[in-house]
Order: C-alpha cells, then sequence, then structure tokens
C-alpha cells in the first residue's frame, strides 16, 4: 500500500470539506411536506428558483416514498420495471439535491431564510415553549 502524495491529501481533503459544506446547507432544508411559510419568504427575498426547486425535490422525495412503500406492500410492484423506475427517480432526486446544493451556495439570503425558519420551528416544537414569550408560566 502507498502513502498519500501531499496533492492527493489536499484533494481527499477538499472533496471531505465540499461534502461537510453540502451536508451543512441540506440541514437547513426542510423534509417532507411542504411549508409555504418557508416558500413564500423565498419568494419574498428574491430566490424563488430555490422554491421552485425544493417544490420539486419534495415532490419526488414524496414520490419515491410511494414507490418504495407499494412496491414492498404488494406483488406487483417488484419486478424489473418497478426496480428501473425507482432507480430512475433516485436519480432524479440525486440530480434535484445536487442543483438545490449549488443555488444555496450561491444565495446566502436563500440559506438566511431557511435557517430563521428552521429556527422557528425549533421553538414551536421545543417542550414547554410557547414561541417567542417563552415558556407557559407556573400553576
Amino acid at each position: 500500500m502507498h502513502k498519500l502524495t501531499n496533492m492527493e491529501a489536499q484533494r481527499v481533503i477538499n472533496c471531505l470539506e465540499d461534502a461537510l459544506d453540502r451536508l451543512s446547507l441540506l440541514s437547513y432544508v426542510p423534509s417532507g411536506n411542504p411549508s409555504q411559510e418557508l416558500l413564500s419568504s423565498f419568494v419574498a427575498e428574491g430566490v424563488g428558483n430555490i422554491k421552485a426547486t425544493l417544490e420539486s425535490e419534495w415532490q419526488l422525495e414524496e414520490g419515491h416514498q410511494v414507490m418504495v412503500r407499494s412496491r414492498d406492500a404488494g406483488p406487483f410492484g417488484k419486478g424489473v420495471g418497478a426496480v428501473a423506475t425507482s432507480n430512475e427517480m433516485l436519480d432524479q432526486l440525486h440530480h434535484i439535491v445536487r442543483t438545490l446544493c449549488r443555488q444555496l451556495k450561491k444565495s446566502p439570503a436563500a440559506v438566511q431564510v431557511s435557517s430563521s425558519h428552521r429556527c422557528r420551528l425549533t421553538l414551536r416544537s421545543a417542550p414547554g415553549a410557547r414561541g417567542p414569550r417563552g415558556p407557559p408560566p407556573d400553576d
């Protein structure tokens, strides 16, 4: 086994840093049901292209989940055609996520909108929290 040259090591480090940056950006993207509040915030900030990309990503994600559930539930969804369709959908999903990462990298405003939306959701879901007013009074 040979050792990495300095240039090879730098390339590996750059690839890992890029992957961490992308994961960090994707951590701000909510999964599941589209939030109209978030989507309208993107439009208000002038980054409507991210709104369209997010809607496509959510639609593909939901479609893939439905396809996997139907394939697991019944005998009709286990053929070669079902696997090919699932693989095509995964390819589309990978492509749209890469596009979303590129768009988020280019737009700090979009990252800020996603980050603030995520913070609001965290505050709302915290046990005992009541939005910006804090915890409920003790009885």
